[in-house]
């Protein structure tokens, strides 16, 4: 998993990913490769967590914050 950077934060995790925050973007760590982008909303976010099987919602209220 990627480490915290200066100026990151992270506001949500589950079983296999992690999400960060940093100058208004959300980031995606799901332990592969890369990290993706998905820009300024939760709700891209959620949307991809949903159809890459890791909530069971396509809502944002399923994204467990921390």
């Amino acid at each position: 998993m990627m480490k915290l950077e200066k100026g990151e934060k992270l506001v949500a995790r589950g079983y296999g990913y992690k999400v960060y925050q940093r100058n208004g973007d959300y980031y995606i760590d799901t332990g592969r490769a890369m990290a993706y982008n998905y820009g300024p909303t939760l709700e891209a976010v959620a949307e991809f967590l949903y159809y890459q099987g890791y909530i069971d919602e396509k809502n944002v209220n399923a994204i467990r914050r921390v």
